[in-house]
């Protein structure tokens, strides 16, 4: 195996075999390096999605890890499947100062499961980095942590692994011993395990200090970087319901907006809770535009997403969010040529105006139709995804309409490939 290369394959064969004694699914992972020989010694880390009686995921981590035998196989009983089989799967692999690697596999309703091909990851030649946390006079630099948002191998070569934005639960906080740090009292860090030539993201985050990132997207050969951190901004207010019952415990976001000059690397999404009240304090944020809007709020209540400018630093800045009572926007999507309801299609609406921010989505089912539950006001809608089989409309098109009642007459249709 060269030294530029140095890729291991890690085959990931998820077998759908029922244990007799447990009743459980088991799992093998081998791991390869470029010649197929079997690496001894590795450490494999795996996630899964978990289901709970309210139908909310999580990405739990199964026990500690799992080491590769002389063979380079790892095998391990457990329960994998969800909602009659259908299962979501992430990998990272090590072997420590050596190789990394990230996978992810996963069987979701489109996909029928004798399609499923078993996951794989390709692991990579890795290095350490350092870098260099800077903060503002007055602060502790060993109270900043910083924090891997998204970590990936050489590009082409496999993918990455997420752990900002809450788009993945659990994955946020997964295994800090390897993507995050504390820097010391000169506000030096290091990263041991990070692929050569992969795209790297970081986060730095301390009490009253604004968010810092840094990615090496532009210089993915990147040695020693600095991250500088200045005093937070805070966006302070209430949102208020129709039913003031419903105002405590809803989620507030606020997620980075690109700006033409300040360009973020990463698009964070802040978050916090309203208390009894309705009110909300959000931290941490550095002085540039977000998007502000409810993350899923209760049912048939909605709000139009806010474009916010945030300016100040240390003086909070005030914003009032109204929910109210959405309309039902609902329609069908069926074959161009034979008429019939399509299944799985995903209808997303969004706003208007840039940044073209997420209202609502909603998956068709068995008789095509799908309901939006929409604001007031001019939106835009469009197919995030389509059925296996078929075509997006190309070019990709979006459908704009006015929403001032509640109508179900929109009728889309797709074409098979």
């Amino acid at each position: 195996m060269n030294n530029v290369a140095g890729a291991v394959l890690v085959a990931m064969l998820l077998a759908g075999i029922a244990s007799a004694q447990s009743g459980e699914a088991a799992f093998s992972v081998t791991c390869r390096d470029t010649d197929q020989k079997p690496v001894a010694g590795a450490e494999v880390f795996v996630f899964q999605a978990r289901k709970d009686a309210a139908g909310k995921f999580r990405y739990d981590r199964l026990g500690t890890s799992f080491k590769t035998d002389a063979k380079g196989r790892v095998q391990g009983l457990t329960p994998v499947t969800y909602d009659d089989g259908r299962f979501d799967r992430w990998f990272v692999a090590r072997v420590p100062g050596r190789l990394i690697g990230f996978g992810r596999s996963a069987r979701f309703p489109a996909l029928p499961s004798d399609e499923v091909k078993p996951a794989s990851v390709l692991m990579s030649e890795s290095h350490a980095v350092t870098g260099q946390v800077n903060v503002p006079e007055g602060f502790d630099v060993t109270k900043v942590r910083v924090r891997a948002l998204s970590v990936d191998g050489p590009q082409g070569r496999g993918t990455g692994f997420p752990r900002g934005g809450g788009s993945f639960p659990g994955l946020e906080t997964a295994l800090p011993q390897i993507f995050e740090r504390t820097p010391n009292a000169k506000g030096e860090f290091t990263f041991d395990d990070v692929a050569i030539g992969g795209r790297l993201c970081l986060a730095a985050e301390g009490p009253g200090l604004a968010q810092a990132q840094y990615s090496n997207l532009r210089d993915p050969e990147y040695a020693v970087f600095a991250l500088d951190m200045v005093p937070e901004a805070v966006l302070v207010g209430a949102v208020t319901t129709p039913d003031p019952k419903l105002r405590e415990g809803l989620i507030v976001t606020a997620r980075l907006t690109y700006g033409r000059e300040r360009p973020t690397p990463y698009l964070y999404t802040f978050r916090t809770r309203t208390d009894a009240k309705g009110g909300f304090r959000l931290t941490g944020l550095p002085q540039t535009r977000f998007t502000v809007r409810i993350e899923k709020p209760p049912s048939d209540f909605v709000m139009m997403p806010r474009l916010v400018e945030v300016l100040r630093h240390r003086v909070p800045q005030s914003i009032d969010i109204d929910l109210e009572t959405g309309f039902k926007v609902s329609g069908i999507v069926r074959d161009v040529d034979t008429d019939k309801p399509l299944q799985h299609a995903n209808i997303s609406a969004i706003t208007n105006f840039e940044p073209h921010a997420g209202i609502a989505s909603s998956r068709t089912g068995v008789d095509g139709r799908f309901t939006l539950v929409l604001p007031p006001g001019e939106c835009r809608l469009y197919f995030s995804s389509v059925p296996r089989g078929y075509e997006y409309p190309m070019p990709q098109r979006q459908w704009g309409i006015t929403v001032e009642e509640s109508f179900d007459d929109l009728e889309f249709t797709l074409t098979k490939k």
